[in-house]
């Protein structure tokens, strides 16, 4: 059912003529969210929020990650990180009309992630980095058919590369050459079901700066 329909009889058109539907077909609406606030305003990393609003479910997502960060040698670092989390739906609003149930997972939240950046840096500006990012397959909804059934996301890994060269002194500013490559692999995966990423992106820029 496309996204413009409206309420009305059916109408079916054939060659030989058309015909109309006797009983009414009711396209039933779902209800856009409405944040009305959420406590508390501030927080750490990792604290609870309470959203408050109608049209909304309620949800949880527990887990766990960790963190590595390295400098094995002179102008080398590494980070590494990788998360397991459990996001699943808790409370359904009477109100709400979409498919999610109380139990199901959150769609487009992967349980598995993480990533690695390594980066090489000299003290007159050059910089060389690696980021390969990873992300578990993870459920979606098919909003092309209805009722709208889930489908899985496959899970991929994403390398981009980037690089920073001084065209000119530093001392009173200057001129500096900026590439990043993004997907070097041209890896192809979603985000969201039907709507593919961006494939391999080359980006070449250049930065000036003035120290007075």
């Amino acid at each position: 059912m496309p996204a413009v329909a409206t309420s009305g009889h059916v109408t079916v058109t054939t060659p030989s003529g058309s015909v109309a539907s006797s009983t009414v077909f009711t396209v039933v609406t779902i209800p856009a969210p409405i944040i009305t606030g959420f406590s508390p305003t501030s927080g750490q990393v990792g604290s609870s929020v309470t959203i408050s609003g109608a049209n909304l479910t309620g949800a949880t997502s527990n887990g766990y990650e960790a963190e590595l960060q390295l400098t094995p040698i002179t102008n080398w670092r590494g980070t590494a990180s990788y998360t397991i989390v459990n996001p699943r739906v808790t409370q359904v609003a009477p109100a709400y009309q979409g498919s999610d149930r109380v139990g199901d997972e959150l769609i487009r939240r992967p349980t598995h992630s993480g990533s690695l950046v390594v980066s090489y840096s000299r003290p007159w500006g050059m910089s060389l980095g690696t980021a390969v990012s990873y992300v578990g397959k993870r459920p979606d909804t098919d909003f092309s058919q209805f009722p709208s059934p889930r489908v899985t996301l496959p899970a991929y890994t994403k390398v981009d590369l980037s690089a920073e060269y001084p065209l000119t002194g530093l001392k009173h500013g200057g001129l500096t050459l900026n590439a990043r490559v993004d997907n070097v692999f041209d890896k192809r995966y979603e985000d969201v079901f039907h709507f593919a990423s961006p494939r391999r992106t080359i980006l070449v820029g250049g930065r000036a700066s003035a120290l007075f």
